[in-house]
Order: structure tokens, then C-alpha cells, then sequence
């Protein structure tokens, strides 16, 4: 349905999760109490962000079975707060202080800080305003020429 194909393997790798506790019963025959067991297995591992994102693909799930009438309710709305929240760590941003601590936009700009010559040493433009480097690990194409908004 026009999805990424990362995002679709990343969706069956958590239902296959589930579909271990759940086999092959109809979806309306889950309950609320059966979805927990391996939401608090994924929890217990201290996987706390993929459990949260479980349940939110069972609770999508759910909500497709009761669109096709393939089920009543979504069992997992009970279980909201329930599992435990992962705690955040927030990072400063980068920023230029030279330019009054302005943040960078792009990767690319803070590569070209990084690099003003380019990586390899050699003058950065090309004239297509693109940068071509093989031998760089991280870059292939950069450009030297940015937007402004």
C-alpha cells in the first residue's frame, strides 16, 4: 500500500513477534490480557520503545478487523499506560558559534565545515554544484550549493 519495503519488514518483524503467542486463532478470539504477554516480554528485555511500537502495530491490526468486520473492539486501547515509558535523553544541538550559534540544516553543511576543501583535499566544486569523492567512506556526492529558505 505504498509503503517503504524497510517499513513492511520492520512491521512483520514486530507481528511475528506476536504471532508466536497468538498462532492461528481468529483475531476476535484475542484478548487484552493475551496481547500483554509479549508486550511484557519485549518490556522485560528493556526493549521499552519496541514494545510501545508492538503494541501500537496490534492495536493497527485490530483496527483493520474491525473495518472488515473481522473483529468487535481493539484490546489494545486498555493497555495505553500499561507499559513502561522509555526515558528520553535529549542532546544539545550542533551549532556554528561562529555565526551567533546558528544550527547547521544539513549533514552536508557541517561536512563542509568539517572539510571546507573537501575530503580528500582537493577544491570542493566541480562547477555542477556537485562533489563527487569515491574514495570517501561516508560520501559520495555532496553538494556545494544549499537551498535558502
Amino acid at each position: 500500500d505504498g509503503k517503504a519495503a524497510a517499513t513492511m519488514t520492520k512491521k512483520r518483524w514486530l507481528l511475528d513477534m506476536a504471532r508466536i503467542h497468538f498462532g492461528d486463532r481468529p483475531i476476535a478470539e484475542i484478548t487484552a490480557i493475551e496481547i500483554l504477554v509479549p508486550l511484557r516480554k519485549v518490556e522485560a528485555a528493556g526493549n521499552y520503545e519496541t514494545a510501545r511500537r508492538l503494541r501500537a502495530t496490534i492495536g493497527q491490526v485490530f483496527r483493520y478487523a474491525i473495518a472488515t468486520a473481522r473483529a468487535d473492539n481493539d484490546p489494545t486501547f486498555g493497555l495505553r499506560g500499561a507499559l513502561t515509558t522509555p526515558k528520553v535523553t535529549h542532546r544539545a544541538a550542533l551549532t556554528f558559534p561562529q555565526e551567533g550559534g546558528r544550527t547547521p540544516h544539513s549533514r552536508h553543511q557541517v561536512i563542509e565545515r568539517i572539510w571546507p576543501s573537501g575530503p580528500s583535499g582537493h577544491p570542493a566544486s566541480r562547477g555542477d554544484g556537485m562533489n563527487t569523492d569515491p574514495t570517501h567512506p561516508l560520501e559520495t556526492k555532496r553538494p556545494t550549493r544549499f537551498k535558502t529558505r
